[in-house]
């Protein structure tokens, strides 16, 4: 079953309801088989300064984006938990300038035929107007679907309720990018994203205009549209930074005299960790009035090192599928281990060296599972229903933290099913 969690620690950063993801319990081994197979073909879709290597970039520390606020996590083995919220901006330097070109807008309508894509555009309620201009005779159909290429204009002015229902078919097929992964937003913090963006009146209108609504969250899929009417590079990058920015939480153990050191050492240990655990524990448990330690430094170098950063374009190799099973399965590897791009060893490895579990430690992995066996995605628990995640293999992910419930919000409406929560830990 799904971790027990008070009402104040599934608020941590506005995390949704659950109620309808189902929980399983198999232990049935060919399915841990089918399970990778799936994934790794490509089915999913600090107090204490941490030491920053070559590729991750330190220089864009996570960003406050609304009031600061502490909550406390349950207690356990681990410790004492606390989060606050915050977001990572996108760095600068990743942003489009004006000299890159935006590619057309197309909508795939794979395996649909005219008929279902005519039925589909009435349904979504799109005026005369609108359904003119879309150019039926220009379609290009054929037996793997329809294509339309519609107008930005048409896109811009798409109504919410059309928007959200013409994507939600888009984001079945994976040649629609923006609609399969389109961006998440918290309802109750567009507002403040919104004002501090330093973009003008009219982009955050037109902005505003497309979101659209799925489940408890707000998505944005329409950078196609907007990124061609800014004209510097300036506003592209804001523009992005506003759009990419991620809500994650920090983490900090609370110690005192009050802290079951022994327990703290024994369930944050793994194999080749550095001497000095428990002193730096017990030093901290000794302050007068307790103290707070980054969850980053009892985290094993691969994870410490990334955490809160996005990969740098120019050190990591762009064909390489540095996504969550690659960061996964590498969790307590020291250097990665290349391998994990391919579908064949990563599959040997999770069937050979891991075990099904119900109730998950620190380094085990839970894998996000849709219908008939088809795993949606992979991440790393931590402590508390606490998760490291890396949501999907594009610099635009950063490693970061998040919430069992957060992660079954995101992937599920992704995929518009339930998903089912297994967990796996490593033997030996």
């Amino acid at each position: 079953m799904a971790p027990n969690q008070s009402s104040s620690r599934r608020n941590i950063v506005g995390a949704g309801s659950a109620e309808k993801i189902k929980i399983g319990v198999h232990k049935n081994a060919r399915l841990v088989l089918a399970l990778l197979a799936s994934a790794v073909a490509g089915a999913w879709l600090g107090p204490m300064a941490r030491q920053s290597t070559s590729h991750a970039l330190a220089s864009h520390p996570p960003n406050a984006d609304r009031k600061r606020r502490v909550v406390l996590g349950r207690s356990g083995p681990w410790g004492q938990l606390q989060y606050s919220p915050i977001s990572i901006s996108l760095p600068a330097d990743y942003a489009p300038d004006e000299s890159v070109v935006v590619p057309p807008i197309r909508w795939w309508f794979e395996g649909l035929s005219k008929e279902h894509v005519d039925k589909l555009f009435g349904d979504a309620g799109l005026t005369p107007e609108q359904l003119g201009a879309l150019g039926q005779s220009k379609w290009d159909i054929s037996p793997r679907g329809v294509i339309v290429d519609p107008p930005s204009e048409l896109v811009a002015d798409l109504s919410r309720a059309s928007r959200a229902h013409i994507y939600e078919a888009l984001s079945l097929s994976a040649f629609n990018i923006a609609q399969r992964n389109p961006e998440t937003f918290y309802r109750d913090y567009v507002d403040e994203r919104i004002k501090s963006s330093g973009l003008d009146d009219r982009t955050l209108e037109l902005f505003r205009k497309m979101l659209y609504p799925r489940g408890p969250r707000l998505l944005f899929s329409d950078s196609q549209v907007i990124l061609p009417t800014l004209k510097t590079t300036e506003e592209r990058t804001r523009f992005e930074r506003m759009v990419h920015r991620k809500v994650t939480v920090l983490a900090k153990l609370s110690l005192d005299a009050t802290s079951n050191i022994d327990a703290m050492v024994a369930y944050w240990s793994y194999p080749g960790q550095p001497k000095g655990l428990r002193s730096l524990l017990e030093s901290l448990a000794r302050v007068e009035g307790g103290a707070e330690l980054d969850i980053a430094q009892v985290l094993p170098p691969f994870a410490r090192d990334r955490l809160y950063t996005f990969p740098n374009p120019s050190e990591e190799n762009p064909a390489a599928q540095h996504d969550c099973v690659w960061t996964s399965l590498n969790f307590f590897n020291e250097h990665p281990d290349e391998r994990f791009t391919d579908p064949q060893y990563a599959h040997q490895v999770l069937a050979r060296d891991y075990v099904r579990v119900d109730a998950p430690k620190m380094g085990d992995i839970v894998v996000l599972m849709g219908p008939n066996g088809q795993s949606v995605h992979f991440a790393v628990h931590l402590a508390d229903g606490l998760y490291y995640t890396k949501n999907g293999s594009d610099r635009m992910q950063p490693w970061m933290l998040m919430t069992l419930d957060d992660l079954l919000t995101f992937y599920s409406i992704r995929v518009s099913h339930a998903l089912e929560v297994w967990h796996f830990h490593r033997k030996g």
